[in-house]
């Protein structure tokens, strides 16, 4: 049998692992009037659970209003648990780049300890820019919208139109 070399994967696996090398694991940050009832109202935080996905964000992906995002952003992946959206991932980062996000698992077998999200859990994308909050649909090149454990997802683009003011 003879070896092919596989360019395409050689690239996403280089690529990859650049990019996680660069990620902060545990990270933190705040919104304008922390309440803990709304995500406009949450502090934005994720904890290295140690199992992940992680999602690759192409350059100039996100768009608002129909115009593409420029300038320092937070984008946020939000799961669902009993007291409504939790983050499960975040970062700040130049929307104008190509990014990774990693989106942390939950590692608790207690349902009411959850810090992560759940195998096939959808995802919410929310995005902090210019002090105000949006919800995001994704359209994906490789993957789907579903959490999966030590996953890889491609985004071509986040769509989104304002859902708070902060």
């Amino acid at each position: 049998m003879k070896f092919q070399f596989n360019y395409k994967v050689a690239f996403l696996m280089s690529l990859f692992i650049f990019l996680f090398s660069n990620i902060q694991y545990a990270q933190e940050t705040e919104l304008i009037g922390y309440n803990n009832s709304h995500p406009k109202d949450k502090t934005w935080q994720s904890e290295n659970t140690g199992t992940n996905q992680t999602v690759l964000l192409q350059a100039n992906s996100i768009i608002i209003d129909e115009q593409v995002v420029t300038g320092e952003i937070v984008l946020g992946a939000f799961y669902t648990d009993n007291s409504g959206l939790e983050c499960g991932g975040f970062q700040k980062y130049d929307p104008a780049e190509v990014y990774a996000i990693s989106l942390w698992g939950n590692s608790s077998e207690i349902k009411s300890n959850r810090n992560g999200f759940e195998e096939g859990e959808a995802i919410t994308w929310l995005l902090q820019y210019n002090g105000k909050v949006y919800q995001l649909t994704p359209s994906y090149k490789e993957g789907n919208n579903f959490y999966k454990s030590r996953g890889m997802s491609v985004i071509m683009k986040l769509e989104g139109k304002l859902e708070f003011e902060i």
